[in-house]
């Protein structure tokens, strides 16, 4: 997979934090979690809810010491809770990606891209996390499938969040990807 070389600057940001990264064995989340080891940081928790893509992940990687595999869903408010407690920083990167699967299981894609954001972001509230990154897609823009409206209602509830947590540090923001080489979704 392709790398970038990532700057002095951001590498500083992320150095001895405590990060979380939904959708860490995914495709786009796998390849964060790659760049985030060389940033150093404290520690980086992958929630997740496929147990074999944690094997898959173990493999590609290899053993780390700064990574904990959390199994679970972020559509259970409780795990989201317990999977935040002591970090920094979130990358939200879990989701229901297909379009069509989305088109023919609309209920789920709701629980998963809206709930279970909204789980996470209230969550992450509580917790008092002081960065929050939403990984969306370009499909929100102007959304004609139930991809892209879910994902949109997820955008609003983060971009809302700011205003609703009443902390001013907490900061919430959205990373908008459009098809991505080599990605799974």
């Amino acid at each position: 997979m392709f790398m970038l070389k990532i700057s002095r600057e951001i590498k500083n940001a992320y150095k001895n934090k405590n990060i979380l990264v939904t959708g860490g064995t995914g495709s786009i989340g796998l390849a964060l979690v790659k760049q985030l080891i060389s940033c150093k940081p404290k520690s980086i928790k992958v929630l997740t809810n496929d147990e074999n893509s944690i094997f898959d992940a173990t493999n590609i990687i290899g053993e780390n010491k700064l990574i904990k595999y959390i199994l679970g869903d972020i559509r259970d408010k409780d795990r989201c809770q317990l999977s935040l407690r002591n970090v920094d920083i979130v990358f939200h990167a879990a989701a229901m990606k297909h379009i069509d699967i989305c088109e023919e299981n609309p209920f789920d894609a709701i629980k998963t891209n809206v709930i279970g954001t909204s789980n996470l972001l209230e969550a992450s509230i509580l917790e008092g996390i002081s960065k929050f990154v939403f990984i969306s897609t370009d499909k929100a823009t102007n959304p004609t499938t139930t991809l892209g409206a879910s994902k949109l209602l997820a955008e609003r509830l983060t971009l809302d969040a700011g205003t609703y947590s009443g902390n001013k540090k907490m900061i919430f923001s959205i990373a908008r990807f459009g098809n991505v080489i080599g990605s799974r979704g």
